[in-house]
């Protein structure tokens, strides 16, 4: 599952994939299956701080889990407002900045995103959080 996210957020990065229905199709079944297995999700992703990230490091762990070239610009997490273009709600693929965080959304339902970010309580997570307190881009 995965390896088949990267692929299809490195697909939407260089403006390749599917069509906007087939992705709409995909949400949706994925959303409906998260949505009566995972309300409560909370998982611990990949562990804690990677190797020379700094003290605040969402954004680095992003850059770094997304293959970001210039990472190191990254790594404040209002650098990420600059990234990609505007979408006006969220989408799976999508990135959820607000002034002192970042993470990727791998899911949508109403008032929520699955959040995948690091420096979520000092480790990765991929958890549950109210969708109205970021802003959203596409890469």
């Amino acid at each position: 599952m995965k390896l088949r996210y990267i692929v299809l957020v490195a697909a939407l990065a260089l403006g390749v994939g599917s069509s906007a229905s087939a992705r709409s199709h995909h949400h949706h079944r994925h959303h409906h299956r998260a949505y009566h297995h995972e309300v409560s999700h909370t998982q611990e992703v990949e562990g804690s701080r990677p190797a020379g990230c700094p003290s605040a490091w969402c954004g680095c762990f992003l850059a770094r889990y997304l293959h970001m070239a210039n990472e190191r610009v990254l790594w404040l997490a209002a650098s990420w407002f600059r990234v990609g273009s505007a979408l006006s709600a969220p989408e799976a693929g999508a990135i959820a900045v607000r002034n002192h965080h970042v993470g990727l959304v791998r899911d949508v339902r109403p008032g929520q995103i699955l959040l995948l970010s690091g420096n979520d309580g000092h480790r990765v997570r991929e958890r549950w959080v109210s969708s109205g307190s970021y802003r959203y881009r596409r890469i």
